[in-house]
């Protein structure tokens, strides 16, 4: 794991003195299908989901969007929440705050 770790921070996301970190990750979050609680769950044994945790990087999870389905059990329109997170190098979280405060201000959300 330390290997993989150094590796992504002398690659992919690492630190950088002028803005904390250079460069930040977006990537979803959560399922595009709704998750109805008959179905059968599907373990996952590794996902991207897990990546942040693994790398010990600080992620922000947030609310983007939402898309609507017709649900199978109420027979009504619903709606399916679209989530992203965004991932920096160590110490970026306040930067990933400022980050999803602005690109939510733009969206005008």
């Amino acid at each position: 794991m330390k290997v993989f770790r150094t590796w992504v921070g002398n690659n992919i996301i690492g630190p950088d003195k002028d803005t904390v970190t250079n460069a930040v990750m977006v990537m979803p979050f959560g399922s595009a299908v709704p998750k109805y609680r008959d179905d059968a769950n599907n373990i996952v044994r590794s996902s991207v989901f897990y990546l942040p945790a693994v790398l010990q990087l600080p992620t922000l999870i947030i609310l983007i969007g939402q898309k609507s389905y017709d649900s199978r059990i109420s027979g009504l329109k619903e709606y399916l929440p679209i989530v992203s997170s965004f991932m920096g190098a160590k110490g970026s979280d306040v930067l990933l705050l400022n980050l999803a405060e602005g690109a939510l201000k733009d969206a005008n959300w």
